[in-house]
């Protein structure tokens, strides 16, 4: 059974059917949003002491997520004053994701489960 979500309620399993109250004109465009679901990941990163005003980047695998496709990946818990991300699809099947200081100090960020989403 496919996962659907109508009405903010998410039910079953599989790929995710969105039952949204939109009506969309899609025009000249012949496009099967049907195949169109987001792919996850979850992952523990650990980066090092990053230096003020610098970054750090490490990946995730996400198979199935194509190269120049958007990405998210989300801390599982609260990160450390001072940090920002990102997070993109690099190569085939990986999504790297950037952990910048933007402090005048460095920043030693702790071990953490990051959830990540990505898009075929």
């Amino acid at each position: 059974m496919a996962r659907r979500v109508a009405d903010g309620v998410e039910t079953g399993d599989g790929p995710l059917d969105v039952v949204a109250k939109w009506n969309v004109m899609v025009g000249a465009i012949n496009a099967n949003f049907a195949e169109i679901y987001p792919l996850r990941a979850a992952a523990t990163l650990d980066f090092a002491s990053i230096a003020a005003g610098s970054a750090a980047e490490l990946t995730v695998t996400v198979t199935g997520a194509s190269a120049g496709k958007p990405a998210i990946a989300s801390p599982a818990a609260g990160i450390e004053a001072g940090l920002v991300w990102s997070a993109w699809v690099s190569a085939a099947d990986t999504v790297r994701i950037r952990v910048a200081n933007v402090t005048a100090a460095a920043i030693d960020p702790a071990s953490r489960a990051w959830s990540v989403v990505a898009f075929p």
